[in-house]
């Protein structure tokens, strides 16, 4: 709750960048047991604490309904790739990966959901057994120009908790 307070008391009233063409205005949200920076808007819309497979936030932005951003720290012992590939690859339905990184302390897919337009990109990194932090970004294809650099910043910001 402490992390969702601090979340949201960063925020700075804007209009998404698509719609108004400025800027990003990034805050840092700590929750899951990571800081990361994320786009201001992130927390503009449904804010949900997170808990029953893992502890953190999902955030999805009332501009991008389509987005959905989550932050947390799992509750497993499996390694950082099976964690994270296990969010987006199921059974129902057909997937492209176009990213996989699978090391012993950090994993990393990228992809999209065929039928559903959908594109993915998640990270989970383990410092020890006991820290174990991920966070998963989905959002429609016709939003690419905008998510594609904001994924990227994020998991730059994401590997600094090294």
């Amino acid at each position: 709750m402490k992390a969702l307070v601090f979340t949201l008391g960063l925020l700075v009233a804007s209009a998404p960048p698509a719609a108004a063409g400025e800027p990003i205005k990034w805050i840092v949200s700590t929750t899951g047991g990571s800081q990361i920076q994320i786009p201001s808007f992130f927390a503009d819309g449904k804010v949900e604490h997170m808990d029953v497979t893992a502890n953190g936030t999902r955030f999805q932005p009332k501009s991008y309904p389509d987005v959905q951003f989550d932050q947390y720290k799992p509750n497993s012992t499996a390694n950082p790739y099976d964690e994270i590939e296990a969010m987006f690859i199921n059974d129902d339905d057909d997937y492209h990966i176009y990213y996989k990184l699978d090391k012993r302390d950090l994993g990393v897919i990228s992809g999209t959901r065929v039928n559903s337009n959908v594109i993915f990109y998640g990270m989970c990194q383990k410092h020890d057994d006991q820290n174990f932090i991920c966070f998963d970004l989905t959002w429609n294809m016709k939003d690419q120009a905008i998510f594609g650099p904001i994924a990227k910043r994020i998991a730059r910001s994401f590997r600094k908790n090294g």
